[in-house]
């Protein structure tokens, strides 16, 4: 029996004694940028959501953050040639780090001063109805630039620089056993993080201000974790790079430029399907994430409240993931790679028209009630919210994470390291952006309008989406295939 027990457990975790420090090192690696990301995250969605408006953050994303990722994958593909990938790193870590603590101690104390009053926007929104979001943008500048550091660093800190070297360090062998079980270790971030924002009212001295207080502790808390995530890149360069005959500096490389984006997505299909992959993404997570935000704003309306309620929805977040961890292994192993990659979308249909139903229902007067279990129609809007957006990002951090990164590893270098720089950085925000843009035109041409009176549209496009990114997923399968059989 205890030999049965002992290979089954061997199964779950088929990591051998030699590559222990190899998976403990990386897994840590990815916690510190995990941690990083998950706060900086609750962080801009606190700001933003309570002291200007949801609705803002589709201009940001489409006219800021998107324009601002292309220009930065086009610098990093250019720099590559002249400079060491680990210089780079370095280099864009310390300036998000200190970036974050300086917006802590300095700017976000001050807001109030380096921000246009309140009178003055309300003056220019009332001039100019149609710019009103764009006039409550740049009159909160420090907020917006707090936004766009916080949405780069998921695109370009984790997705392109932290799992460039772990692609760069892995096997196919390794992507298998390692990958799926990365995020057992790496996710509990999502514990720590939600449990800091749940919590952090406890630590908050008497008569202190609570918002200064929240901020600081966050900007601390961040500079720490990006000491130790440049601490972790060295090691493991250190110690697993020089046994690769592959150098982390990339050579005789041609030059790129936003041509060259374009010519990689005409010319290599696979890193074409895997853009549309993660547009689709991108697309479908804003359309039903930004809806459900605006509603808990309505509810909590301060810093610190909206994050401490977000911070219990990611707690519970880690704590699923952890256990979706190992049930995605074995899907992987047992079902194969294309059944995992759809179970993201399928999550996210499901769940998705639960939450719009009862949030068009609810909004347009039409009286929701279960009265089976006692719960009135906006408590039922927050928990059916919290289920999609609980269940879209476990799946999202376990089956979409990782299906993603292995579908690089049987590339080429040369292809593997350019077709993730496009995919990664461009896919993602173009998803996003693009979902922001049509959500944009409405606010504009309809300045009165939210997300309260767009749902029902927002809801059709949300499933048409979905649909378009399982049989995108379906053709990718193919050549993936073709690629690991060579």
């Amino acid at each position: 029996m205890l030999k049965n027990i002992s290979i089954q457990l061997r199964k779950l975790c088929p990591i051998k004694k030699g590559e222990f420090l190899k998976f403990f090192l990386t897994s840590f690696f990815i916690f510190c940028a995990l941690m990083i990301q998950n706060i900086v995250r609750m962080t801009k969605d606190a700001l933003i959501n309570t002291l200007v408006g949801t609705e803002i953050v589709v201009f940001l994303k489409s006219f800021i953050v998107l324009p601002l990722s292309i220009i930065f994958t086009v610098l990093y593909l250019k720099i590559l040639d002249i400079i060491r990938a680990e210089t780079i790193f370095l280099i864009v870590v310390s300036i998000f780090s200190v970036f974050f603590i300086l917006f802590g101690l300095i700017i976000f104390p001050n807001y109030e001063l380096l921000h246009l009053n309140n009178e003055s926007q309300q003056f220019l929104i009332n001039k100019f109805p149609h710019f009103k979001w764009f006039i409550l943008l740049f009159s909160n500048w420090s907020f917006s630039l707090f936004y766009l550091f916080a949405e780069l660093w998921p695109n370009i800190i984790l997705a392109l620089l932290v799992w460039q070297l772990i692609n760069t360090i892995s096997t196919v062998a390794e992507s298998k056993k390692f990958y799926p079980l990365f995020g057992l270790i790496s996710h509990t971030s999502l514990i720590f993080s939600g449990s800091f924002f749940s919590k952090i009212r406890n630590f908050i001295p008497e008569g202190a201000n609570l918002n200064l207080f929240f901020l600081k502790a966050i900007s601390y808390i961040i500079f720490f974790f990006g000491i130790l995530l440049i601490i972790m890149f060295k090691i493991l360069s250190h110690k697993f790079l020089q046994k690769k005959t592959l150098n982390f500096t990339i050579k005789k490389m041609e030059k790129f430029s936003f041509k060259g984006i374009f010519k990689t997505l005409k010319h290599q299909k696979y890193i074409r399907y895997i853009t549309l992959v993660l547009i689709c993404y991108g697309l479908s997570i804003n359309l039903v994430e930004a809806p459900w935000k605006s509603y808990l704003s309505e509810i909590f309306t301060t810093p610190l409240d909206f994050g401490e309620n977000y911070g219990k929805y990611m707690q519970l977040t880690g704590a699923i993931t952890a256990v979706m961890v190992i049930l995605s292994y074995i899907v992987i192993k047992n079902f194969g790679w294309h059944i995992a990659a759809l179970l993201t979308p399928i999550t996210m249909l499901t769940s998705g028209i639960v939450f719009f139903t009862s949030y068009v229902l609810n909004k347009h007067n039409i009286f929701l009630n279960i009265s089976c279990l006692a719960l009135q129609s906006s408590n039922f809007i927050i928990i059916a919210g919290a289920i999609q957006n609980i269940s879209t990002k476990t799946v999202k951090y376990t089956f979409f994470d990782t299906t993603k990164e292995m579908s690089y590893v049987p590339l080429p270098y040369h292809i593997k390291t350019k077709g993730k720089a496009v995919a990664d950085v461009t896919g993602t925000k173009i998803g996003k952006s693009l979902s922001s843009f049509l959500q944009s035109i409405i606010f504009i041409i309809f300045p009165n309008s939210t997300y309260a009176t767009t749902s029902p549209f927002l809801m059709i496009l949300f499933i048409l989406v979905i649909i378009t990114w399982i049989i995108i997923l379906t053709k990718l399968n193919r050549e993936y295939k073709i690629l690991i059989e060579k």
